[in-house]
């Protein structure tokens, strides 16, 4: 309960630390449906971003974190999320707003390292 609570006061005061970073906010909690195929049959999903940003022409869907491990990119959970965010969503990169810190990484996924 308590994490929660920290998670959605986290997330009111994220469209300050964006906008401080120069981001403008175009909307909140998007949800994006896309496909998957489960042997043979195809199935929808849904994935929610917390964030879609705009800053220099550029749209970035954002990540808001709190607590130690969540808010570092590497972490597994978070890395996951995150590449999931920059697949399904149509923009130009992820962000990930660090609310202990107060700061946003832009969060990279080169091309050309996946399968194929």
């Amino acid at each position: 309960m308590r994490r929660q609570r920290i998670a959605y006061a986290g997330e009111d005061e994220a469209d300050a630390v964006l906008r401080d970073h120069g981001y403008a906010i175009l909307d909140q909690q998007v949800t994006v449906e896309f496909p998957m195929v489960l042997d043979g049959e195809e199935v929808w999903v849904h994935n929610r971003a917390d964030r879609v940003v705009q800053r220099d022409g550029q749209i970035w869907v954002a990540d808001v974190k709190t607590g130690d491990r969540a808010r570092d990119p590497t972490h597994p959970a978070t890395r996951r999320q995150l590449l999931e965010y920059w697949l399904s969503h149509e923009a130009d990169g992820v962000l990930l707003v660090d609310m202990e810190d107060r700061t946003v990484i832009e969060v990279e996924f080169p091309s050309g390292w996946g399968p194929g």
